[in-house]
């Protein structure tokens, strides 16, 4: 005979398995006319945006654009800047379609390199590293009861859990007239990030607030200048939930537009307007009270049970880490003009993440000559159990006689599985119910024998029963357990 089980449902997000690209991407261009011949490459500045997410009927297509800037030395030794750009697109087939507002995107430039095919032709190749994190809507069970039903008895764990409840996007412009303090010359290349750096919940909104950087490189009568400047934002996202306790948000840069112009005062500004993008998942706590074993005293009971494998990533507090390397400064070192760092690598040892990454040293000459030349610099930071690297940032290098240091700010989340297992279905064999009359009516037991859930089918009782005949029984005596009557 079936007991049938009352349920209570849940809507809830569960995670897609992450899954990783990577994708090589050649570039070339030819200097322009205006331009003298270029002796060597001294920086590459690169940038990737993410253009689109559109959904595809095993996963999702995303579509990007690489942009680059190859800053190159003329024979009269001044810095030259070359454009490249290149859009492309990368799919993924999780096996199931994706929406684009459940999916997290992340991109980022692993590595890169550039070299002159001739004084008049650039030649760069990336890779770019693609992250998806995508989830689906899914019902669970959150309550289950049993019908009424003589001597059957449900064992029922009353639990607590972080899980995704909501995810969404949403775009906006941030449009900045920035002050510059000097006069630059021309625009040499412009470089931008957004970082997030709190999020508030506030009812069915959380208020996002972070940081636009912007790397500046221009040229003023041959002389180069670089800054970095620094934009705050602040966004509010609409959530479909109430009350969400955490947020993992993924920012993205989508385009950017810049511009030097001149006050009616006469001031250099930086007209800027860049198109971001945040990505979030919402994470609350939910409460599940769920049977996961069950008997009864009158007749054999087979119980079907389920393993459930619940699955949430939260964000961590964020860690410096310190990489650096011996500067090992030329014999014509007379003094820097700019430490501009590369792309951050990283690999994971166990619980050890190692970082390397490149510097660009610009300085100028005894004989006053601009010159470029590259270091590396390399550390290692301590995670914990269960901590994955969400994104890599890194700061400005410090240079002494006897180190260069790069600063690395690594954002972190704790990703966890819990798993629950509930009863999914009982069947009662009531056509071979036990002979009541050739069970013991009584025993004693000792505690070691099992705890009281198991003492009581063993011996067709209750729970309830052998707390109260056992009140007064000290931890050494021998429990009573007296069998479950009809």
């Amino acid at each position: 005979m079936e007991i049938k089980l009352q349920e209570s449902l849940r809507e809830i997000i569960t995670e897609i398995p992450e899954q990783r690209r990577r994708l090589p991407v050649s570039l070339e261009a030819v200097v322009p006319d205006s331009m003298e011949d270029l002796s060597r490459v001294a920086l590459v500045r690169p940038a990737v945006w993410l253009k689109s997410k559109e959904p595809t009927a095993r996963g999702l297509l995303v579509q990007g654009e690489l942009r680059a800037v190859v800053l190159g030395l003329g024979e009269s030794g001044k810095l030259n800047a070359v454009s490249l750009s290149r859009p492309f697109e990368i799919e993924f087939e999780p096996g199931e379609s994706v929406p684009e507002n459940r999916s997290q995107v992340q991109l980022t430039i692993g590595s890169m390199e550039a070299r002159l095919v001739n004084p008049r032709k650039i030649s760069a190749l990336f890779e770019i590293t693609a992250v998806l994190y995508a989830w689906k809507p899914e019902s669970m069970v959150y309550d289950a009861k049993a019908e009424e039903s003589r001597g059957l008895h449900l064992r029922v764990e009353d639990r607590t859990t972080p899980m995704a409840v909501a995810s969404g996007e949403k775009s906006f412009v941030l449009s900045q007239q920035l002050p510059l303090p000097e006069r630059p010359g021309d625009l040499l290349y412009v470089q931008t990030a957004l970082t997030v750096e709190d999020v508030s919940p506030l009812g069915s909104r959380a208020i996002v607030k972070g940081q636009c950087r912007i790397e500046l490189g221009f040229d003023t009568e041959g002389n180069p200048g670089f800054r970095t400047l620094s934009v705050p934002y602040s966004q509010i996202l609409e959530l479909p939930v109430e009350d969400a306790e955490q947020f993992l948000i993924t920012p993205a840069v989508c385009s950017c537009y810049t511009e030097l112009s001149d006050t009616i005062a006469g001031d250099r500004v930086l007209e800027t307007e860049v198109h971001g993008l945040l990505q979030m998942t919402a994470y609350s706590s939910q409460r599940f009270c769920l049977p996961v074993d069950a008997y009864s005293n009158l007749a054999p009971l087979d119980v079907q049970r389920q393993e459930i494998t619940v699955g949430c990533r939260t964000p961590r507090e964020s860690i410096t880490a310190i990489a650096e390397g011996a500067p090992e400064l030329p014999e014509d070192w007379a003094a820097p003009e700019a430490l501009l760092p590369g792309p951050v690598q990283t690999e994971r040892n166990g619980e050890v993440l190692r970082l390397t990454a490149p510097v660009d040293l610009i300085y100028r000459t005894k004989t006053g000559e601009l010159a470029v030349i590259r270091r590396s610099v390399a550390g290692q930071t301590t995670l914990t159990k269960g901590d994955e690297v969400l994104s890599i940032s890194p700061g400005d290098p410090e240079l002494t006689p006897n180190a260069l240091r790069l600063p690395v700010t690594v954002c972190l989340c704790a990703a966890a599985e819990e798993r629950l297992e509930r009863v999914t279905g009982l069947e009662l064999d009531s056509e071979a119910p036990f002979d009541q009359a050739k069970l013991p009516a009584a025993v004693l037991a000792a505690r070691g024998d099992g705890d009281l859930w198991t003492l009581a089918r063993r011996w067709h009782s209750t729970v309830e029963a052998i707390e109260e005949q056992n009140r007064e029984a000290g931890p050494e005596d021998l429990l009573l357990i007296i069998r479950e009557r009809f």
